[in-house]
């Protein structure tokens, strides 16, 4: 799907003005391209165009002067040599390998079979993508539908029967390395190259060039207003995103007196509900004066795949934290937000992975001074990388007095060259980079 491409491309810093060439645009994006197209897309590279072919045709091959076969690449390794670099990414689907006179392989399998292809033409070149680029991204990040048929669900303590969504991922989680991000990975690689080839500068991934954020969000589980005030006074300054249950204990003089600061977003949070519904929305709209604009829910009430998407889009709540890991696992391939994919349709709903919880306290055994140090690994695993991240951590108010140590790694994370964002400023910076208009 072109628009899941133009969607990273954008989030990943393809600029507006990066798209002009004497007045054509520099990049040209193809999904399945037939011959027909071929001497327009050779027409383009010679003019110092980069043209991106995913999976084309036979036909469109030999206008081109390249050759193609299957390669059952699915649940395997890749490796990629731009600019020298021995990056490993994973494709879960069969790919297509790629030959041709003068073509220079850009990611290859382990029988060195070109799975992406560059082939220098004129002033610009073709980039034939054998991977299913798009249906890797999707899939990593919304986890595999096929698995719905081995649904998983569990009975809570008050007999409330919900549905964790981990079990989307479980088969295409990295055994050898759960924090690895995959999707992120690919699109960096493919950003890179084409910045390089084109000479496109790219915009940052975040503000002023960051190399990631923390957000701290809160799930209100009625939580005693001691405790709130506790985890406020930890947190001093720090920005903080508290999704509000319809039976909180706060009241609209507390709501303004505590949680009324600049820095303190609010949300809508289901709980254990059998279902998501208006009445949930009409009552945070009522109680706290605005529509809720995000919604986190444990991670429950997944309903088969993305069920509860329609529930989202109807009320008009644009973001959600739904997916969470508790430990740092990158079950989604990704730290970075994006918009979710319905069918065809590029949906106006976003998702960003909750990838620490202070519930890998109770359910993974881990320690205070554990979650503080997975969070510290996470931010530098992210510097390391070069590629921003965005780390979402939710530690309940109920629960601050287990984790002070977690509390104080979010303060110094968000005093170092991290910024600090409530889940609202992540949804405001990354639709307003999603709103340029690719060529």
């Amino acid at each position: 799907m072109i628009s899941v491409l133009a969607h990273h491309l954008r989030l990943f810093g393809w600029p507006d003005q990066g798209l002009e060439l004497g007045g054509e645009p520099r990049l040209r994006l193809l999904v399945r391209p037939t011959a027909e197209v071929a001497d327009l897309a050779l027409r383009f590279a010679g003019h110092g165009g980069a043209v991106v072919a995913v999976q084309p045709s036979d036909g469109f091959l030999a206008r081109v002067g390249a050759k193609g076969g299957i390669v059952r690449c699915q649940q395997r390794d890749l490796a990629c040599s731009h600019r020298g670099a021995a990056v490993r990414v994973r494709t879960l689907h069969d790919a297509h390998s790629y030959y041709g006179d003068n073509g220079q392989a850009l990611v290859a399998n382990e029988e060195d079979d070109a799975v992406w292809l560059w082939l220098p033409i004129g002033a610009g070149g073709l980039l034939l993508i054998g991977t299913d680029l798009a249906g890797d991204l999707v899939r990593y990040r919304q986890g595999d539908p096929a698995a719905v048929a081995y649904r998983q669900t569990q009975m809570t303590p008050i007999g409330v029967r919900v549905e964790k969504p981990q079990y989307l991922y479980a088969n295409q989680l990295d055994p050898e390395d759960p924090f690895a991000r995959h999707a992120d990975c690919w699109m960096a690689i493919l950003t890179s190259f084409l910045s390089s080839i084109t000479k496109t500068r790219l915009a940052p991934i975040l503000p002023n060039g960051a190399p990631g954020a923390v957000i701290m969000t809160g799930d209100d589980d009625q939580a005693a207003l001691t405790y709130y005030h506790t985890q406020l006074k930890l947190l001093g300054d720090t920005p903080v995103t508290y999704f509000l249950h319809p039976d909180t204990r706060h009241t609209r003089e507390t709501l303004k007196e505590m949680l009324g600061a600049p820095h303190v977003d609010l949300g809508v949070h289901p709980d254990a509900l059998t279902a998501p519904n208006n009445d949930q929305v009409n009552w945070f709209q009522n109680f706290v004066g605005c529509r809720p604009l995000s919604v986190r829910n444990h991670g429950l009430l997944n309903d088969g795949y993305w069920g509860h998407l329609a529930t989202w889009r109807n009320n008009e709540i644009k973001i959600s934290s739904n997916l969470t890991a508790h430990n740092g696992h990158v079950l989604n391939g990704s730290l970075l937000p994006a918009r979710v994919a319905t069918g065809p349709i590029l949906s106006e709903h976003w998702s960003i992975l909750t990838a620490l919880s202070d519930a890998a306290l109770f359910l993974l055994n881990m320690t205070d001074a554990q979650l503080a140090d997975r969070l510290m690994y996470l931010a530098n695993r992210i510097r390391l990388s070069g590629v921003a991240g965005v780390i979402v951590l939710n530690l309940h108010p109920e629960n601050v007095n287990s984790c002070p140590q977690t509390h104080e790694a979010v303060r110094q994370l968000a005093r170092s060259d991290f910024l600090a964002w409530t889940v609202r400023d992540c949804f405001k910076w990354f639709n307003a980079v999603d709103a340029q208009v690719m060529a």
